[in-house]
């Protein structure tokens, strides 16, 4: 299945000699899955991004990464998404995703990697983006259960 299972994530392994570059702003998950402002690069064992900004301190780019105890590992944008999820749902805070069966539509109030997006676009019958997140029309509830367990979202049925 391309919807990633948050519960069997893995730590990502270190990349001997990697060191990111230097960033105009860093940021740290926390443990409930919410980006928080890092004072400078991040010393403590997690995922982190380093946002580049532009002249008006507006984020031109992103980059993610684990830190280790011992080095570092970049990751993907999607890996960051799937980190966030699994934090939110460890902390008992996950993010919500609601189903309503006029029109059987699975409403998520959060990004989705990617991977995510791709498969429900084939388990609906139409997908697009509302506020910058996911909106399926005519997915079964029960692929819309199946995929917000796997990606450790609570669904509100309606």
């Amino acid at each position: 299945m391309l919807i990633p299972n948050v519960v069997s994530l893995s730590m990502p392994l270190v990349w001997t000699g990697f060191e990111p570059s230097p960033f105009a702003r860093w940021e740290t998950l926390d443990e409930r899955g919410r980006w928080l402002a890092s004072e400078s690069r991040p010393r403590v064992t997690g995922v982190c991004r380093g946002c580049a900004e532009d002249q008006e301190g507006r984020t031109i780019s992103v980059r993610y990464f684990y830190r280790h105890p011992d080095g570092w590992s970049p990751i993907t944008a999607d890996d960051a998404c799937v980190w966030s999820l699994k934090a939110a749902s460890t902390a008992g805070q996950p993010y919500v995703a609601e189903y309503g069966t006029p029109g059987r539509i699975l409403r998520f109030r959060t990004r989705i990697p990617y991977a995510a997006y791709v498969a429900l676009r084939f388990l609906g019958s139409q997908i697009k983006s509302e506020d910058g997140v996911p909106v399926v029309s005519g997915i079964d509830v029960e692929h819309a259960r199946i995929a917000c367990n796997r990606l450790a979202l609570r669904l509100i049925e309606t």
